[in-house]
């Protein structure tokens, strides 16, 4: 075996490296087989050597040219790279000689991409009849992927992809939690950060200051967190934390020294508001946790006047943050219902600095979550619930109607308080469908019969009760009511069926209930993914809407004629410039759509009100209506730009629940007409693919648009107008 080694390519090893390319062996190996022409392979070379994502290296052996490597599709430190090679086959003919080349250039590439490129993952191609080669890639640690990764090639052979992981070169690049407080908030942190392991969805992690420190470090313009993007800004002072030492009010100087500290914390809030990248601040709300002895109603002395000033902050606090969109955390609603008692602990405190128990700052923790999650829209929106053990007690096969467990004594009376929690959370919008292994009509007579049933028939938006696999179920329940996996929390006491759907559809919420149903409601109740968070009429009224959705969907997949079909819905629609009164309903689709969102950028309500006074701006709120509805409901949003000759939509968002009654297209249809009527030549739309807007990729295409070269915009001329009969009307504003 000679000594081996690596250079980068030079334009004296052009024409050997065609040869190499071009030697039948090689070419038979090639997702292309045909011979390669010279200015084919030029063509190939210099665009392989004049960008950074692509190299050429050449191997020597005894400083012989006997193979070359190739690297391309690299995409930064931390990220992927895909690489090939070709060996000098007319030269090197002897097997133990290819072999040694063979493991030579193995270990090249991989020590390259390690220490070189600092790539997370290698990944290579080959087709299946390669099996020396496959097999050589196994034996240096690549192993077989179930897919194509990005980059791959366009083929139709049969080829099999690899990838080899650097684990140790990946990159952290989680967005960051930053809390802010007097005490110690490590515990508040950890708490979080482990929280957070089971919501990969939200990519963050916390930083902890050294408590007591955070105003200094606001005090600094180069302090990181006004230069990161979509950082998370947690204020949590407590109404102790302004008070003196001693933490207790004992003259009329104590109040107003409190006020002024008050008055200092919400202009460090609002600095960082104006100052930091795209924040998200979350503010603890007040509530007094330390009990002091009442002396004779005396100015300031016992536990009343503190509440009196926290009731006095709370006041202020909701103002300032309801003018700024700033989000409060409910810590005072968390203490009342946890107990100051189980939330607080002097040992804690005097050891560490850390106010709160570990129970309380577990709740704190997922009310956190749980609103960042809540304000990203990637909360659960529909409950899928089993039956047997999780609404009742019991299997209702087994047992029959009058031997399951509901109401009454113990446990019963934890299965009908939680199915009061289920029916709260259906008033306040989230859909309730039930999954469950049993015979219907068995089932069903339970659940429209027993007298201590607190959910009906009618609270169930879809009901898949059958032998099937709850997998196929769930997946049916998204596609009947078109939303993604992503939305759906699965509720069921049988660890091995939440086994099954947590394998085969890692998007689903499915959180692990206690083994103790004692302790199932109060789990429940703080699931991060069901967090409520500024809860709407619209919201209230999605049951209803629902209903009447699925009844729709049913009908259109047996109809013969869609559009006739429509017309006897008749659908309407409504196209209004963005106003006061459709405001709110506007911001709240922005922030909660994300399958039929074309672009996924969350608008915040000051950049609505920006769009409102500006004349290359404007936004577009469509109502709709149909003959199951009793009145006009806000359905969709277009965000707008504009110059002399164009309209652009850099944004269209509607409700999953009217997709596929042609509303979409109506709209894009009589936004074109009046864009026209307008002087206008051209309708722009941009298109970004996310996890979740599949639903829209060829929302533009099917419409008569035509792809830019930059990929991701639209356009439709105007120029040329034909316009077509989707069976919806339309009533347009914009004119």
């Amino acid at each position: 075996m000679g000594h081996f080694e690596a250079r980068l390519a030079t334009d004296d090893d052009k024409l050997r490296v065609l040869e190499w390319r071009n030697h039948r062996d090689v070419r038979a190996m090639m997702l292309s087989t045909h011979v390669i022409t010279e200015s084919e392979h030029f063509a190939w070379w210099e665009n392989n050597r004049s960008r950074d994502d692509r190299s050429i290296h050449i191997v020597e052996e005894d400083s012989n040219p006997v193979g070359v490597v190739t690297v391309y599709g690299y995409k930064g430190e931390g990220k992927s790279a895909w690489w090939g090679f070709y060996l000098d086959n007319a030269t090197v003919t002897d097997p133990s000689q290819r072999v040694s080349i063979l493991m030579w250039i193995e270990e090249f590439i991989l020590d390259y991409s390690r220490n070189a490129l600092k790539v997370e993952a290698l990944f290579c191609e080959s087709k299946a009849e390669n099996s020396i080669v496959l097999a050589m890639h196994e034996r240096f640690g690549f192993t077989r992927m179930n897919s194509a990764p990005d980059g791959s090639s366009q083929t139709d052979a049969d080829v099999v992809f690899m990838q080899h992981l650097f684990p140790e070169n990946r990159i952290n690049d989680l967005k960051k939690i930053y809390f802010f407080g007097s005490y110690n908030t490590e515990f508040l942190c950890a708490a979080c950060d482990e929280l957070l392991q089971a919501y990969p969805r939200l990519e963050y992690q916390t930083v902890s200051l050294d408590f007591g420190q955070y105003a200094i470090s606001l005090r600094d313009p180069n302090f990181e967190c006004f230069h990161v993007s979509n950082a998370v800004q947690v204020f949590s002072e407590r109404i102790e934390d302004f008070l003196p030492v001693g933490r207790q009010l004992t003259s009329n100087s104590d109040f107003e020294a409190a006020r002024k500290q008050f008055a200092h914390y919400l202009g460090l809030i609002d600095y960082v508001r104006k100052s930091a990248k795209e924040p998200q601040i979350f503010v603890f709300d007040f509530r007094p946790h330390q009990q002091t002895p009442s002396s004779g109603g005396q100015l300031g002395l016992g536990s009343a006047a503190l509440d009196e000033l926290a009731a006095e902050f709370n006041a202020k606090l909701l103002e300032f943050c309801r003018e700024r969109m700033i989000t409060v955390l409910p810590y005072a609603e968390l203490l009342t219902n946890n107990g100051i008692e189980n939330s607080f602990g002097n040992k804690y405190w005097y050891l560490a600095r850390n106010p709160f128990s570990l129970e309380f700052t577990n709740r704190i923790a997922s009310k956190l979550v749980g609103l960042m999650l809540a304000r990203k829209a990637l909360t659960a929106r529909v409950l899928v619930l089993d039956l047997d053990n999780t609404l009742w007690g019991g299997v209702i096969g087994d047992d029959g109607i009058k031997g399951i467990q509901l109401g009454g004594d113990f446990p019963g009376n934890v299965y009908q308080d939680l199915q009061s929690l289920f029916k709260i959370y259906s008033s306040n919008g989230l859909l309730l469908c039930v999954c469950s292994k049993n015979t219907e009509a068995v089932a069903m007579e339970a659940i429209a019969d027993h007298p201590n049933m607190v959910l009906r028939p009618k609270d169930f938006i879809i009901r898949k009760i059958n032998w099937n696999p709850k997998p196929k179920n769930i997946a049916e329940i998204a596609k009947e009511l078109n939303i993604g996996l992503a939305s759906i929390c699965f509720i069921d006491d049988n660890p091995v069926e939440r086994a099954d759907v947590k394998q085969n559809f890692p998007e689903v919420y499915v959180p692990d209930l206690p083994l103790d149903p004692t302790l199932w409601y109060d789990f429940v109740m703080n699931l991060p993914e069901l967090t409520l968070y500024e809860v709407s009429d619209s919201d209230r009224r999605r049951v209803d809407l629902y209903k009447s959705q699925v009844k729709i969907n049913a009908e259109l997949a047996e109809v013969k004629d869609k559009v006739d079909y429509l017309r006897e819905l008749e659908i309407g629609v409504r196209l209004e410039y963005l106003d006061e009164n459709n405001f709110q309903r506007s911001q709240q689709l922005i922030q909660k759509t994300n399958q039929f969102n074309t672009t996924t950028i969350r608008y915040s309500a000051k950049d609505l009100s920006n769009f409102m006074s500006r004349n290359d701006r404007f936004v577009v709120h469509v109502k709709s209506m149909d003959k199951y509805s009793k009145e006009w409901e806000g359905i969709a949003v277009l965000v707008m730009s504009q110059d002399e000759t164009s309209w652009t939509i850099d944004n269209f968002v509607m409700s999953c629940r009217v997709m596929g009654r042609n509303i979409e297209n109506a709209i894009l249809q009589s936004l074109a007409k009046s864009a026209r009527t307008l002087g206008k030549e051209h309708l722009f739309g941009a298109f970004v693919a996310s996890e979740r807007n599949a639903p829209v990729e060829k929302l533009f295409e099917d419409n008569g648009f035509q792809l830019y070269p930059d990929k991701d915009i639209w356009h439709r001329s105007l120029k040329y107008f034909k316009e077509q009969d989707f069976g919806v009307s339309v009533e347009d504003n914009l004119q």
